[in-house]
C-alpha cells in the first residue's frame, strides 16, 4: 500500500479498531453526510448549511465522516 492511500472505514469498523487498539470511544460526532446524486443535492443544500447539520442531528446514522474522542483503556 502506498503512502498516498487512504483507507475508509465504516462507523462500526472505526469503533472496533479503536477498542482493539486499547481505546474506548467517549464521544463521536458525524461531521458530514453525502447524499445520493450529491452533485445535484449540493445545488439545493450547501455542504456547510444549517439544513445539512440538522439532518445529521435528526438522523445520526446517515453520517459519512466521523470524529471520535477516545481515551486509552488502562
Amino acid at each position: 500500500m502506498s503512502v498516498e492511500h487512504i483507507r475508509e472505514y465504516s462507523k462500526a469498523e472505526a469503533i472496533t479498531l479503536l477498542s482493539v487498539t486499547g481505546f474506548e470511544p467517549v464521544e463521536q460526532q458525524e461531521v458530514y453526510v453525502s447524499f445520493p446524486k450529491e452533485h445535484y443535492f449540493r445545488k439545493i443544500v450547501a455542504m456547510d448549511s444549517v439544513l445539512r447539520r440538522a439532518l445529521l442531528r435528526m438522523f445520526s446514522n446517515i453520517g459519512t465522516f466521523f470524529v471520535f474522542v477516545a481515551h486509552k483503556i488502562t
